[in-house]
């Protein structure tokens, strides 16, 4: 409540005034109450009394009130009330108001003929901004929103300004009450990061030029579903910039092009569905294993945690294997026919490699030896014989054919060739002899099957042929045998024989509840409940005292007194995410195989 109290002057030096006022606001009716009250106060306790009936006058604003009061001021008596006057005031259509104050009068014939005091004061403003009423709080870029306008004065004008971030538009709505505003598609760049925030909603109240109040309200900007990150294409290509995709051998590069964010975002990721996820646009994939028709599924997430449409591609891998050579050798005259004594070798490969559309091709190489010696190396052609020359009849040689393929990948075959037969043969220059075959050196050489009826002794090293390893080795591991190594080189290479590939599982003896060949386990599993182990859960059991009361409202018993308390049973709540976990001991992964012929 606006209030004060001001002076003025008198005829009478002795003698002073003032008016005390006070305003109480009426916001319903745009008023204010104003009460006023002239007096006056004798200052010298020494001086002579004044008194006598005098003319007054007391106005608020343009309110006059008048009286003829008869006054008698006492020296040292306090202020004396001469007049008291109420008017109500009117408040500009804003609400502010100013007005003067004043009083003027005197009691003729004395020291005191006149007074005037006069003052323009301020009265409390009334609020009369107006109020603004959203249609809903939550509005999708693009959208239209709805407003009313709760004016106090219907000669009132408004502007309404939406705003979010550093965008804003306001609208002039004059005198109208009500009107919408199209949040522009374009404003969800101040959500770069989010699918939602929070704007603004500002309403300024004019009476005339002069702003009276402001009032704001909030809205949340919801990003439409449609605005959704952008991809164009996907280019897969060869990471060595091959020309073909090769199982084993090749890896895939993803070229993401035009991947951008709409309105305000960006791009955070770029996934490979099933593969990878980047951060890059260029990324590299793992070493493709599968051969055929390999198809993968791409798309961006932007910063709003959006994702883009899909796009499908299909690459086509070509099947891939080392070179395959099978070789075979014996002696014989230089015309190529068979002979156990010829001074030649005719040998003959077939050899191939994985066509890969035409661009692969394999070259095999062959050359012989025996101790100190070494032929030439000669290149074959697949299917076809050729004879080699030089070879003495005395001794064992070695035939080694090497079949090499575009990609550098070599398979490499070794024949043995036996020395001329004879059932004895001894060589007094080399100190030998020789049993099936020419004796060759200073040894005991023997071509023919052996049987020992007594133990075997062998005091150096034993040496065997590749054949002969071969053979040894296939006796070793028969068929069902399961061969592990840390090397992923078919054993049928290494021993020849038909071998399977084993993969992803862990070997388990076979006994009274494993029948051999079963097979069964998960790489992680999810507990049931049945699958936990018994067990309790404990709580604080909180007692309750209570009383209970008849119908006359007396206890009928007193919770004061000993007795029996009551106890709530709780059921604990659910805990736990359900997650399956590992089901594997630690482990190191081999590759293995199962000999299947």
């Amino acid at each position: 409540m606006a209030n004060g109290t001001f002076s003025g002057v008198t005829s009478n030096r002795l003698t002073q005034v003032r008016i005390s006022w006070s305003a109480q606001k009426d916001d319903k009716t745009n008023t204010s109450r104003v009460t006023a009250s002239l007096q006056l106060y004798k200052t010298c306790a020494y001086a002579s009394r004044t008194y006598g009936t005098g003319s007054w006058t007391l106005k608020i604003g343009e309110n006059t009130a008048s009286q003829n009061v008869s006054v008698s001021l006492y020296e040292d008596a306090g202020w004396v009330t001469v007049m008291n006057h109420e008017a109500v005031i009117p408040h500009d259509a804003g609400g502010t108001k100013s007005i003067t104050i004043s009083a003027s009068g005197g009691i003729s014939g004395t020291t005191l003929s006149s007074i005037s005091c006069s003052r323009t004061v301020a009265l409390d403003a009334i609020d009369r901004k107006s109020a603004i009423r959203l249609a809903g709080t939550m509005v999708y870029a693009g959208d239209t929103l709805s407003f009313d306008i709760e004016a106090i004065d219907a000669s009132f004008t408004h502007t309404v300004t939406f705003s979010i971030g550093d965008y804003t538009q306001t609208l002039s709505m004059e005198t109208a009450h009500s009107g919408t505003f199209t949040v522009p598609r374009l404003w969800c760049c101040a959500l770069p990061c989010a699918t939602s925030g929070q704007g603004l909603c500002r309403l300024e109240t004019y009476a005339g030029t002069v702003c009276i109040g402001k009032v704001q309200t909030a809205f949340t900007l919801l990003v439409p579903e449609d605005i959704l990150p952008a991809l164009s294409d996907v280019e897969i290509t060869e990471a060595e910039q091959a020309s073909l995709f090769i199982q084993n051998k090749s890896r895939a590069d993803f070229h993401f092009e035009n991947a951008a964010g709409v309105l305000g975002s960006s791009i955070q990721a770029y996934v490979v569905k099933g593969v990878l996820t980047s951060t890059e646009p260029v990324c590299a994939g793992p070493v493709l294993s599968t051969a055929g028709n390999v198809t993968y599924q791409f798309y961006v997430i932007d910063t709003r945690g959006r994702q883009s449409d899909v796009i499908e591609k299909t690459i086509f891998v070509h099947a891939y294997a080392k070179p395959t050579l099978y070789a075979r050798a014996y002696r014989c005259d230089e015309n190529g026919q068979s002979d156990n004594d010829g001074a030649y070798l005719l040998v003959q490969a077939d050899f191939s490699c994985s066509v890969l559309d035409g661009s692969n091709t394999v070259v095999c190489e062959a050359f012989y030896q025996t101790e100190g010696i070494q032929s030439g190396v000669v290149t074959l052609q697949s299917g076809q014989s050729r004879i080699l020359g030089g070879i003495d009849p005395a001794r064992s040689w070695e035939v080694i054919l090497t079949a090499k393929d575009s990609l550098g990948a070599a398979v490499t075959y070794t024949l043995d060739i036996a020395p001329s037969f004879r059932l004895i043969n001894a060589n007094a220059a080399v100190g030998g002899i020789a049993f099936g075959r020419m004796s060759s050196k200073k040894a005991l050489q023997c071509a023919l099957d052996a049987e020992f009826d007594k133990n075997l002794q062998i005091g150096g090293k034993l040496q065997l042929s590749h054949e002969a390893f071969r053979s040894l080795a296939l006796t070793l591991m028969p068929v069902g045998y399961i061969y592990v190594s840390r090397n992923d080189t078919d054993p049928s290479l290494l021993f020849g024989g038909s071998w399977q590939r084993i993969c992803d599982v862990f070997p388990l003896a076979a006994g009274d509840l494993f029948a051999a060949g079963e097979t069964g386990g998960s790489v992680d599993h999810t507990l049931t409940t049945e699958e936990l182990p018994a067990h309790t859960h404990t709580y604080e059991s909180v007692p309750l005292t209570f009383s209970v009361r008849d119908e006359s409202g007396s206890d009928a018993i007193d919770p004061g007194s000993s007795g029996s308390v009551a106890r709530i049973s709780y059921t604990t709540a659910p805990c736990g995410g359900g997650t399956a976990h590992n089901n594997m001991p630690p482990y190191l992964a081999l590759y293995m195989w199962e000999r299947t012929a």
